[in-house]
């Protein structure tokens, strides 16, 4: 066995290679296995906006075969792809969503239901949040948080590509916000950053830099995060932990110390079909509340995925907390529903334009921002606003004359209920070049705003002038980006 553990650690640190063998040791696993798993690319349906029967329909005609897998419910394993599966129509349009199954098992823990108020506390880049918005039919008021300016726009992108327009973003230090918002949450998600033992099968250079001290800087961070959602928690609300790492520091162990400190309990949790373990008892000295074996383990040479820990808690007593709103430096913003004298002339516009009837807005509520008018889910309605970003999303842009131009989008979402100006392209070929951003010669029967769609599929907003049809499809949504 040495000269095998020599070779899978040739490149590892002295702790990473001490902390493996101890794990292996405790919960006997073969080395090799652990290491050589692979684990098949998997896709989520994004339910929002296409079926499971169209997405399969769409991808099997391009050469791609796939498998449904039981649990969750819109996973789907690409068993073998012919190209890409990110340059397909369906991830193009936000049928889809590339995201590993172990990553889809937090938002399935998480229960979410219509009419919550939920938080994803480190939210970006969006997978679990766009998945949430869809278990919900975007039906709740979810608040995707997350430090990074820079995740936050891949947060936005993907909020954008998927239609979630229940999401409203902020960029608060998430150990802040449960002193912003005490016990406000009816659920809430943290998937923690964390030391990555749980991806070293397919990102083998975490080896290369795992090391103890880093561990205890991860596992100090997550406690201050789990303890501001701890506080941002209604009483008997929902936290759902999670890491894609191992480590009893950043998993067990700090989740004894917190059920000593703070009015919170574990619940069972179990996952249909997936392989899984429940949570150690114990670890070299440490010992751990016995409650732990409620949370859930996934090894990925067991479950075919990348190695997760997840773990149910419950909120038990409410703690009296005060609020401090004055941090967030803005007020709240403005919400009006569609009677709303504000909002009318816009909406008025976009039924003439595009024949879209007042039913269309029915569950939305508007803010104006600069010069756009974006939609949001009215589950928003009296939830606090003033930690956000930015709110839903772009419904459309004013222009002169009182005219208003659709967002790609919201045209995207309000299929079905486009009556006027649909263009249809007769192409696949046209269809790409437009997603490109590429303008197209033909004879169009109107000019003006377009919504171009091919085979029924909203692609987004084009122009036509004359003779020329110019795409509108913002460039971070284009194809090939």
């Amino acid at each position: 066995m040495k000269p095998v553990l020599d070779s899978l650690f040739a490149s590892a640190t002295d702790d990473f290679r001490s902390f493996m063998e101890q794990l292996f040791a405790v919960e006997n696993i073969e080395p090799t296995h652990f290491f050589s798993a692979g684990y098949p690319t998997v896709i989520r349906v994004n339910t929002l906006k296409a079926t499971q029967e169209e997405v399969f329909t769409e991808l099997e005609s391009k050469g791609f075969v796939l498998k449904k897998l039981p649990f969750p419910p819109e996973a789907i394993e690409i068993v073998e792809q012919p190209f890409p599966i990110a340059k397909t129509l369906p991830h193009i349009l936000g049928w889809i969503y590339i995201q590993s199954l172990a990553s889809m098992l937090p938002a399935m823990a998480l229960k979410p239901e219509p009419g919550m108020f939920i938080l994803d506390l480190a939210a970006a880049p969006g997978s679990k949040t766009t998945q949430i918005a869809a278990l919900v039919n975007n039906r709740a008021a979810i608040l995707a948080n997350d430090i990074s300016i820079e995740r936050v726009k891949s947060l936005a992108h993907n909020v954008d590509r998927t239609g979630a327009f229940s999401v409203g973003i902020s960029t608060m230090p998430g150990d802040r916000l449960g002193k912003i918002l005490p016990e406000n949450f009816n659920c809430i998600l943290i998937d923690a950053p964390c030391s990555a033992l749980g991806i070293v099968s397919k990102a083998q250079e975490v080896m290369t830099w795992w090391n103890l001290r880093e561990v205890s800087r991860l596992a100090a961070r997550q406690k201050q995060l789990l303890v501001s959602g701890i506080k941002a928690l209604t009483p008997g609300g929902t936290l759902v932990y999670s890491t894609c790492t191992l480590t009893p520091q950043e998993n067990e162990a700090l989740l004894t110390e917190l059920l000593k400190e703070y009015p919170i309990e574990l619940e069972e949790l179990e996952f249909p079909v997936i392989q899984h373990r429940h949570g150690l008892k114990s670890f070299g000295s440490m010992r751990f509340d016995p409650s732990l074996q409620r949370a859930v383990r996934v090894y990925p040479q067991e479950a075919k995925t990348e190695g997760f820990f997840i773990a149910r808690i419950r909120k038990c007593d409410t703690m009296n907390l005060p609020s401090d709103p004055a941090k967030t430096g803005r007020e709240e913003m403005h919400l009006y529903s569609a009677d709303d004298e504000i909002i009318r002339p816009a909406l008025t516009f976009l039924h003439n334009e595009f024949g879209i009837s007042h039913s269309a807005w029915e569950h939305l509520l508007f803010s104006i921002k600069h010069n756009e008018l974006w939609m949001v889910s009215d589950v928003w309605k009296d939830k606090p606003q003033a930690v956000t970003k930015r709110l839903g999303i772009k419904l459309a842009r004013a222009q002169r004359g009182g005219r208003w131009k659709l967002s790609t989008s919201a045209a995207q979402m309000l299929k079905g209920k486009i009556a006027h100006r649909l263009l249809n392209l007769q192409t696949e070929s046209e269809a790409i070049r437009f997603l490109r951003g590429e303008n197209l010669t033909g004879e169009w029967e109107n000019q003006g705003q377009a919504v171009v769609c091919w085979h029924g599929r909203i692609l987004g907003v084009g122009v036509v002038h004359r003779n020329t049809l110019k795409s509108q499809v913002p460039k971070g949504r284009r194809a090939g980006n």
